[in-house]
């Protein structure tokens, strides 16, 4: 890390964090504004802390079960009436008095002891830990070494070109591998960057600030690119400034990303990454699209393609690269290789890849045949314009499997022509056994929070 930054934040901070280690070896936060998350992750890793972080949203029961997960740690967050406490089991005090001394006992640690050298993290050692739920529905810790967020960092900082005094804008929240990386940027590179702040909350708020910090560069979702193209040309001064849209999390709309650079002259470069990479190890550049495909390989990063069974061309995606994790919470740690992302692609005749699910989606119709629900989730979405928002998933039926349809729309469609389309192009076995008129609720990044 620059030690120069060592100076812009606390010595008082950093002596308190030293005087809990003994008791408890991780912190963990939430809520906590960007310039405070950075400071505490600062003095965290330069005294041997784990840091973890936990979604500001999280309800009561995702809390308990990460607290339990993690055992012994200091958890600093920002509670329903907007103070910054800190917790240590059942003790609660505010944030100023913990650091003040009070609340928990020191061990007998001095300030003077805080001028030892920074803390030497081994190569497999858990430095953060970001929960991801998975396929199981439950939060996953997933630990990388500080090693891999250095790596991780370099990589999204020289593919896309993040000089010194670049201004980053991150709509991503800090408890995603893509915001947490952004927020440590400063650490390790000379780049400027800045989130949102907590009032922040509407797109017309988020348009206001972009105009007025006027970034050069935007991580996003691609929720935020259909809102521009929603806009379109509404919205060109508020972002004459900006070189570029950094899109990650779900899969892009590639008909409002073409708009979008249509109506803009700046281009929407999409990268994908899961949080067990370390975030981007696939990605566009600047003067090169893969629209509909996955980005090509970043630096230092491969790719294998594993057969699925039982298919044609459909392979299980895996990656190699140096930043990949350690293991989840509870596991053995150690340094990996290769991992395979449970992502199902599909390679094109040109050797690009196209995503069509995942494996844990992917199940067998009554006719033997593979169904992918997402190949006929990104059809609704793309090939048709009747519906706001689409998300198929299985259904366990008295005869077998079959699909289920969540949808959002502002006109009901004719669902009877639509099956027949889905015949034609998809094969029978995507025809719906249901449809369900739904409300979808998204993360900043695309990611599906809720169908109710």
């Amino acid at each position: 890390m620059k030690t120069a930054y060592f100076h812009k934040f606390d010595q008082q901070l950093s002596t308190r964090l030293l005087q809990t280690k003994r008791n408890c070896g991780t912190i963990l936060l939430q809520g906590l504004s960007f310039e405070m998350g950075l400071s505490i992750v600062f003095h965290a890793w330069l005294n041997g802390l784990t840091v973890a972080i936990i979604r500001e949203d999280a309800h009561l029961d995702y809390c308990s079960f990460v607290r339990e997960l993690l055992e012994d740690h200091l958890f600093v967050l920002t509670n329903n009436s907007g103070d910054v406490v800190v917790r240590f089991d059942d003790k609660i005090v505010s944030y100023s008095s913990w650091l003040a001394g009070d609340g928990f006992p020191t061990d007998g640690v001095s300030g003077a002891e805080n001028d030892a050298e920074p803390y030497c993290w081994s190569a497999d050692e858990c430095a953060l830990i970001l929960f991801t739920s998975g396929s199981t529905g439950t939060p996953k810790g997933v630990c990388h070494s500080l090693g891999n967020i250095r790596r991780s960092v370099a990589l999204f900082a020289h593919h896309f070109d993040l000089r010194t005094g670049t201004d980053l804008l991150c709509l991503a929240p800090c408890h995603t591998m893509s915001g947490f990386r952004s927020m440590v940027l400063p650490l390790f590179t000379d780049v400027q960057v800045s989130f949102l702040p907590h009032d922040c909350n509407s797109f017309p708020a988020i348009v206001n600030f972009i105009r007025q910090s006027n970034p050069a560069k935007i991580v996003c979702g691609p929720v935020f690119i259909d809102l521009l193209a929603a806009y379109s040309e509404r919205l060109i001064e508020s972002l004459k400034g900006v070189d570029a849209l950094l899109c990650t999390g779900a899969e892009l709309n590639e008909r409002n990303r073409r708009h979008v650079e249509n109506i803009f002259t700046f281009p929407v470069i999409n990268y994908y990454g899961l949080t067990e990479t370390g975030g981007i190890v696939l990605a566009e550049t600047k003067n090169t699209r893969n629209y509909h495909m996955l980005p090509p390989p970043c630096h230092g990063v491969r790719t294998k393609l594993i057969p699925f069974k039982g298919t044609e061309n459909i392979y299980r995606l895996s990656i190699m690269c140096r930043t990949l994790f350690l293991g989840y919470v509870g596991d053995t740690l150690l340094c990996r290789e290769e991992f395979d992302t449970g992502d199902l692609v599909r390679k094109c005749n040109d050797g690009q890849l196209e995503l069509v699910g995942r494996v844990s989606g992917a199940f067998k119709a009554s006719n033997t045949e593979w169904i992918f629900p997402n190949l006929l989730e990104r059809w609704l979405k793309f090939r048709t314009d009747l519906f706001l928002d689409v998300v198929v998933v299985k259904n366990r039926m008295s005869v077998g499997n079959g699909i289920e349809v969540h949808f959002e729309c502002q006109k009901p469609p004719d669902l009877g022509q639509l099956e027949k389309r889905i015949v034609k192009e998809l094969g029978a076995e995507y025809r719906p056994a249901t449809w369900k008129l739904a409300k979808i609720d998204r993360s900043i990044l695309g990611k599906v929070d809720c169908i109710c």
